[in-house]
């Protein structure tokens, strides 16, 4: 055959292309042709493509190749894009071709037919299915541009195309004749997926030249195009670009609230402005500006794929990273614009994390971006179902129960991102990830991973930080986008530019008398040193435009070309240094609008931010406006509009003013202790109303937090001379309790009322408050020692004094622990031993809450006579909640072993807790009670701890007379040792000091170990003497191996060990995580154990989040005083639980 009739004309390249196959594999495509027109071809491929995509719907297949995930559903979107748009070449490029190149498109179809059905799927046959229908489809419109032109270029180009379309061509042929073979012959499959991995590799590379030589042609297109030939170019450069994903309609279950339920439902999930936040980095964007990320072919490649994934974009500070973050956030926005039904998109913009928690919470972040996937149209008030479900269930519990509706964590974003979806495609975007403190970052992170990695369709994760190793390494397999000066140039001289020309237009810069030379000048200074810092930009000409002669600025930028790099330092340095020469008003005012910024609880609006800078230590406020205030700061400052707070310009002047040891944060935290006393004093704040809002008002922020800027003012008990005068003076009167302390008190119980569960400060406002109105209470909770001194010293101090909640002042100090308030209360005859409280004495408040330099006190003052109950209770307390270095001084300081019982006892519950330095300590101090070892025993626990495979595989053989040593290899997380022992037939199941080998992986934390042993055939609910593998990872918070053990079917109501069960282990702990996934796998709070269920594990250790998930999840709490008897004693005034401190 040398000509396929109805599929292309003689010598077009398709029929060039076939005419060159050898004669088995044109059988083999003839095999696979369809009668009749191209459209019945298309229409064939299409309905196979949408029957197959129905079909990974319901499978929610994904397959694995080349390392990454891929999401079946979206290559099939893909196919049926490309052939429609294929369809649409053919409607308009007639003129050129009637029957254009059928043949391959039967090929895909009946590849399309056999890859993949009911029981097997052949990945790279899919995958290779993808590239060719776009190849396909783009080619047919480079004909239509290229191809019948006549130059020696598009002689090459027909060339080179012939060749790329045979490579197509032997491609599918292989594929048809594969699979027209019978089920036996192609149980090879590895062999086939081989060559087909070959034959794919060598069309992209074919590909990559075609598409070079019509780079070059492109020109000569350019100058003869019309009408028709500019649709097919349209159609062509649709192609180039990434598909649109979107939504099936159909699984979109909207339900609509009523008003005011909506808008409570909003203000439970976010009350993050976040498009504000973009509207403001959005508006501040050049215009043409950051076009090079959206081109960059890495962006483009990880836009298209059709797997999962997530792409960091890192640089230095001040590189223009969020601007960047801002134009990929529009364009999904303009994508969706253009078509509603497109894949929703999540975006944030993280903020510092020490200026309120909100923009760098990452339970704050997963709420906002939950938020926005559950609302569906605001106006309309209409959000997923899921959510309304999810919310009404929440809220009635909490009503039922008397308590708020518990906020969402997390995980519990990350469900329910998971369940809205479904099917469904999504993108999330969040910048500044590094602004999200370094213990904490792991919680997003890990989120976001789960999302990317348990979607049944395709979500695309872009993130943004700056060059942080401790985020690389926390995204190991994300694709890494540096921001360079390479790729930034043209961005950079359009800033410069419009830096330079708006600085002389609007006559900041010499009142606009700027010669050209001088503007030039300054274009190219700006230019040669600013490399990717957009930042220093704006730094150096805020700076220049201070000067007031032209030979000044000449000046200053010849001696600021002297310096060897561009770095933002040595600009701040100099604001800095200015800032001290001016006179002494402005000086203070510009130190205290720094240290407020770096030290305030909350946000505060614009206002109020003013009036707390604006409060000087001579207690008179001064008169001051925010552009005076930003002049004065040299606009290092700046007011976000949208949301009416003020930051500084950029985070990386705060990282400049903490090195800086006038900047410390004990100073901060004195400039804003005094502002705050002075407004308690002068202008205390009385009236609260029903709703807290300190962001608004100085006063009640002053009220609320100036106990925590006079504790952080503290170093080793010693305080500011001006802080302990105002301190004295707010507190005081003719050494009597002052008037406004005593207003401070009323005002912070009624804020104690209002404060919802959890919040930081309810324990601590709470605890201060007593009948006799002391500021004893006051002291010992934040640990204020000029405050304690002066009342100590009163005649009628009374050193055992009880607040609203029975607790004494030692036990307190202890609980928060302020050691040196302990030390002097125990100087002054306080009683240790008063029973008060959960822990019910302030030795086990201190054990409880890991105080150390307490405990300590405590054991020094501790009689001789006093019963070894009272250490042994402490000891257990250590152990229950995880403080090892509190057992440790136990054993060492106070509890005495006498007996084998007392050994055998301490170091069963060490290695229950997993206390390795504890068993080291007892096995050394007290050989006489242990088990000894061989010498050669010992050596051998040496080499494996110290990883030393090649020595142990020289020496270890079956029967060598050593204890437990898998066990061992996992206490050290040495896998390939624990294999080696394995493979020479030891025990899998055999105890060591902390149990099975599966138990001691998962207590210490050793994943790799946990999931060797587990392939390997351990057993995944072996209890032991020391409990089972869950527990102990649920002990220590081991999300990950809690979802491995999980996986291999593990018992989550399997009893024994500590705590008795693993969902205990996790409430006592406080591990949120691991106790809702524990809850969603089947494990019952109810089920008794060390406590009487899990619930009340979590309320006798204050774990209010688990309290709150429990009661979410349905545990029917009934309150009465027996229900939290165990929690607090009775007392009056005692209205719930968590009233108060631990």
């Amino acid at each position: 055959m040398s000509t396929l009739a109805g599929t292309s004309s003689p010598g077009s390249p398709w029929q060039v292309a076939y005419d060159r196959l050898n004669p088995e594999l044109k059988a083999s495509l003839v095999t696979s042709i369809l009668t009749g027109s191209r459209l019945n071809v298309l229409n064939a491929v299409l309905d196979e493509a949408e029957r197959k995509k129905k079909l990974c719907l319901q499978k929610r297949w994904k397959i694995r190749l080349h390392g990454q995930t891929i999401i079946l559903r979206d290559v099939f979107d893909k196919i049926i894009v490309w052939v429609n748009e294929y369809k649409s070449i053919g409607d308009v490029a007639m003129q050129y071709d009637a029957h254009i190149a059928a043949l391959p498109w039967a090929g895909v179809r009946f590849l399309l037919q056999a890859a993949l059905n009911d029981h097997h799927c052949f990945e790279s046959t899919i995958h290779g299915l993808e590239s060719v229908s776009l190849m396909i489809t783009r080619y047919a419109a480079f004909e239509a541009l290229y191809m019948r032109r006549g130059s020696l270029v598009s002689s090459e180009l027909q060339t080179k195309l012939i060749g790329l379309y045979t490579k197509i061509l032997i491609f599918l042929a292989n594929g048809v004749k594969y699979f027209s073979q019978s089920a036996a012959v192609r149980m090879l499959k590895s062999v086939f997926q081989s060559t087909q991995d070959n034959e794919l590799r060598e069309i992209a590379e074919d590909d990559k030249e075609v598409g070079n030589l019509a780079r070059i042609f492109d020109t000569q297109v350019q100058q003869d195009i019309h009408s028709e030939v500019e649709k097919v170019r349209q159609i062509l450069e649709t192609l180039q670009s990434p598909i649109t994903r979107s939504v099936d309609a159909s699984t979109v279950y909207a339900k609509t609230m009523k008003e005011q339920q909506f808008q409570d439902l909003l203000k439970w999930l976010s009350p993050v402005p976040f498009s504000h936040h973009h509207a403001r980095h959005s508006g501040e964007r050049l215009r043409n500006s950051t076009s090079w990320l959206l081109g960059h072919p890495q962006y483009a490649s990880w836009k298209a794929s059709s797997s999962s994934s997530l792409l960091l974009l890192h640089g230095v500070p001040g590189c223009g990273k969020t601007s960047l973050v801002s134009a990929v956030v529009d364009a999904f926005l303009d994508e969706k614009n253009k078509n509603p039904l497109a894949a929703p998109l999540m975006y944030f913009y993280c903020g510092d994390s020490r200026v309120g928690r909100g923009r760098a919470d990452p339970d704050e972040i997963m709420r906002s971006l939950i938020r926005q996937l559950a609302v569906i149209d605001k106006t309309e008030h209409k959000v997923h179902e899921e959510i309304q479900i999810d919310y009404e269930r929440r809220e009635a519990l909490a009503k039922l129960d008397g308590f708020e509706v518990p906020w969402l964590r997390s995980s519990d974003c990350a469900d329910l991102i998971l369940k809205i979806l479904g099917n469904n495609p999504a993108t999330i975007v969040i910048d500044g990830v590094d602004e999200v403190e370094q213990h904490r970052r792991h919680t997003l992170l890990e989120s976001l991973i789960r999302v990317r990695d348990e979607s049944s369709s395709v979500i695309k994760i872009f993130v943004s930080s700056r060059d942080d190793s401790n985020i690389f390494a926390r995204l190991p397999d994300a694709a890494m986008l540096r921001v360079q000066e390479t790729n930034t140039r043209q961005d950079m001289e359009l800033f410069v530019k419009y830096r330079v020309s708006t600085a002389i237009k609007n006559r900041n810069l010499l009142d606009g008398n700027v010669p050209p030379s001088l503007e030039d000048g300054l274009v190219r200074f700006l230019l040669d040193r600013a490399g990717e810092m957009f930042l220093w930009v704006h730094l150096q000409m805020e700076r220049l435009c201070e000067l007031k002669s032209r030979s000044s600025v000449s000046e200053a930028m010849q001696e600021r070309s002297k310096v060897t790099t561009a770095t933002l330092e040595y600009l701040y340095r100099e604001v800095l240094d200015d800032m001290s020469t001016k006179d002494s008003v402005v000086c203070d005012i510009s130190k205290r609008a720094f240290s407020w910024l770096m030290c305030m609880r909350e946000p505060l609006s614009s206002a109020a931010f003013l009036t707390a800078v604006a409060t000087s230590r001579s207690g008179k406020p001064l008169d001051l406006t925010l552009p005076e205030l930003f002049s004065i700061c040299s606009n290092l400052l700046v007011l976000d509009s949208n949301l009416d707070t003020v930051r500084f310009a950029h985070s990386s002047f705060k990282e400049f003013l903490e090195a800086r040891p006038e900047f410390d944060i004990v100073r901060a935290h004195c400039v804003a202790a005094i502002s705050c006393l002075d407004i308690c004093i002068h202008q205390p704040s009385t009236d609260l109303g029903n709703e807290l809002h300190p962001e608004r008002e100085f006063g009640l922020y002053a009220a609320l937090y100036w106990p925590t800027h006079c504790s952080e003012a503290t170093v080793n008990g010693v305080q500011d001379s001006d802080l302990n005068f105002k301190l004295t003076e707010f507190a005081f009167y003719d050494d009597e309790t002052s008037l406004p302390f005593l207003a401070w008190l009323e005002v912070a119980q009624r804020a104690a009322d209002l404060l919802v569960n959890g919040h930081v400060l309810k324990k601590e406002l709470n605890a201060v408050i007593s009948s006799t109105m002391s500021p004893l209470f006051t002291a010992c909770v934040y640990g204020l020692e000029s405050l304690f001194q002066v009342v100590a010293n009163r005649d009628d101090f009374d050193k055992d004094l009880r607040n609203s909640l029975d607790h004494t002042g030692l036990y307190l100090a202890a609980a928060f622990g302020r050691h040196k308030i302990v030390h002097d209360l125990l100087e002054r005859g306080a009683d240790m031993n008063i029973q008060c409280g959960k822990h019910r004495n302030a030795l086990n408040a201190a054990a409880f809450g890991g105080h150390l330099a307490v405990v300590q006190h405590l054991l020094r003052r501790m009689p001789l006579t006093q019963s070894p109950g009272a250490l042994e209770s402490a000891l257990d307390v250590s152990f229950l909640a995880g403080q090892e270095h509190i057992a440790k001084v136990l054993l060492v300081d106070g509890i005495k072993i006498t007996c084998q019982d007392d050994y055998d006892k301490v170091y069963a519950a060490a290695s229950q807790a997993g206390f390795s330095e504890v068993s080291q300590y007892l096995t050394k101090c007290f050989p006489s009670f242990r088990n000894t070892k061989s010498p050669s025993s010992k050596a051998l626990d040496a080499a494996i701890s110290r990883g030393q495979l090649s020595f142990l595989s020289r020496h270890i053989k079956p029967g060598l007379p050593i204890d437990h040593p898998v066990a061992t290899a996992a206490l050290f997380g040495q896998t390939e040792i624990a294999l080696l022992f394995l493979n020479e037939k030891f025990d899998i199941e055999e105890e060591g000091p902390f149990g099975t080998p599966l138990r001691t992986a998962c207590l210490m934390g050793h994943e790799p170990v946990a999931r060797m042993l587990l392939e390997r055939g351990a057993n995944v609910n072996a209890s032991g003497t020391l409990g089972d593998a869950l527990q102990a990872a649920a002990m220590n918070g081991h999300i990950s191996i809690t979802n491995l053990l999980l996986q291999y079917k593990a018992d989550v109501n399997n009893k024994g060990g500590y705590y008795g069960t693993a969902l205990q282990a996790a409430a006592y702990r406080g591990h949120h995580e691991v106790a809702k996934t524990l809850i969603d796998s089947g494990s019952s709070i109810e089920c008794g154990g060390r406590y009487k269920d899990a619930f009340h594990a979590a309320a006798e250790a204050g774990q209010e989040s688990i309290v709150s998930l429990f009661l979410g999840k349905g545990y029917p709490f009934i309150m009465t005083p027996r229900s939290y008897a165990y929690a607090y004693p009775p007392h009056p005034q005692r209205r719930r639980p968590f009233a108060g401190p631990d």
